[in-house]
């Protein structure tokens, strides 16, 4: 079954967004792992920072492969970073803004 250029570049596409989220999971998880006070909840966050980075580490190799350019910045992969850095701000925010208690919320 031949695969067209449109099918290709939708999953370039998906590829792209599915790159920058984990991309922007690390951040998040740092970040969150940062404010956190509670021990039980740095340490399930952190489960959940080294499955990311697993993650993110496997898609880096599929860009490895010929086909897109894991550099490459799309309109998809633009908002998706634009989520992901929001979410890293607001938590910064919290923490610098609020009691550390509120801030891991």
């Amino acid at each position: 079954m031949e695969t067209s250029k449109y099918d290709e570049a939708r999953l370039h596409e998906l590829l792209y967004q599915a790159l920058e989220t984990e991309a922007g999971g690390i951040k998040i998880y740092e970040t969150a792992i940062s404010c956190a006070k509670n021990s039980d909840l740095k340490e399930e966050w952190q489960g959940y920072l080294d499955e990311t980075k697993t993650h993110h580490k496997t898609l880096l190799e599929v860009f490895e492969k010929p086909g897109p350019d894991s550099k490459a910045r799309t309109p998809g992969r633009k908002v998706v970073a634009h989520i992901g850095d929001s979410l890293v701000k607001a938590m910064q925010m919290a923490r610098e803004e609020s009691d550390a208690d509120a801030a891991q919320l």
